[in-house]
């Protein structure tokens, strides 16, 4: 979490903040889905927490998803009255591989290099 009292946050840019804010609340969704994908039956749990906190994961990135035109999708699923885990869970997903685009959350990102081809390597070079 972000603690706003430290003095080094003062010199931290306004968007590495942001995405620092963006992961905790993914995060926090992902713990969710872990909470109810333990238990046996997920038609009887609430989705109200995970419902919940997607609201919040998605005011925070509102703007990213409407210029990638998911918005509207997104939306329509957690902000209905009684979404299904299933469309939660569909709509965490899109938001996932939004993330993924902006390269947020991207783990590989190494350029893969063919080591028996190295001379064509270098002629790109």
């Amino acid at each position: 979490m972000v603690n706003f009292d430290d003095t080094n946050t003062i010199g931290t840019p306004a968007v590495d903040i942001v995405r620092v804010l963006v992961l905790e609340k993914r995060t926090n969704v992902i713990e969710v889905l872990e909470t109810i994908n333990k238990r046996e039956a997920k038609d009887s749990f609430d989705n109200g927490l995970l419902k919940a906190r997607l609201q919040s994961l998605f005011w925070e990135i509102q703007g990213m998803l409407i210029r990638k035109e998911k918005a509207d999708e997104i939306k329509k699923i957690i902000f209905s009255e009684k979404p299904s885990y299933k469309d939660l869970v569909e709509a965490f997903s899109t938001i996932n591989q939004s993330l993924d685009t902006i390269r947020l959350t991207r783990i590989d990102t190494k350029t893969q290099v063919d080591t028996r081809r190295v001379k064509n390597v270098n002629d790109h070079i």
